[in-house]
């Protein structure tokens, strides 16, 4: 696949105003530098666990120790780019930040 650019949008969910940002990425990006580029143009501050999700299915970074891992069906994202899971116009994916909180995110 050629190296494209990707026009996306991340809006916070159940945000009153709506609160969202339009951001230029490049589609072999890896996930793991998108989470980057949210938690900077969002205002995070990277101190909280974070997951992609897409068809029910979790990516996200596979921590030391976690024993409960493969039980969950998580997938390890490490590899992966942001083409892997937007393959195509109007797909979207969730992006969890916090799971105390639950910072939902949709990307698209």
């Amino acid at each position: 696949m050629d190296k494209m650019i990707y026009q996306i949008q991340i809006s916070l969910l159940e945000s009153k105003p709506k609160i969202w940002r339009r951001v230029l990425i490049q589609s072999d990006m890896l996930l793991s530098d998108l989470h980057k580029v949210i938690q900077t143009s969002m205002g995070w501050t990277n101190s909280h666990l974070h997951q992609f999700i897409k068809n029910e299915t979790r990516y996200s970074e596979r921590m030391p120790n976690d024993f409960s891992w493969e039980e969950l069906g998580n997938v390890d994202y490490q590899k992966m780019k942001v083409s892997d899971l937007l393959i195509k116009e109007e797909e979207r994916i969730l992006y969890e930040y916090d799971f105390g909180d639950g910072w939902n995110h949709d990307i698209y």
